[in-house]
């Protein structure tokens, strides 16, 4: 996720929904990896705050360990 990638900014809304819906069924973490710097991604979440944790990974390598231990592929 990055705070300016459109298609990323649509879908927002419908991961706030379902985390609330779901509650502690469905586990949730936010990763942005694609903004150069934290504080674009903290404005964000102050104007679309979610109820699971949000991170910011400036590597991208947090994102690239969770994909590379899904155990479906």
């Amino acid at each position: 996720m990055a705070s300016w990638c459109e298609p990323c900014r649509e879908e927002f809304g419908t991961f706030q929904k379902v985390s609330l819906a779901e509650g502690r069924t469905v586990a949730f973490i936010g990763i942005d990896s694609g903004d150069s710097s934290r504080s674009a991604a903290l404005r964000f979440l102050a104007s679309f705050p979610v109820s699971y944790p949000s991170y910011y990974d400036q590597s991208g390598a947090a994102g690239v360990a969770i994909a590379d231990s899904d155990p479906r592929r």
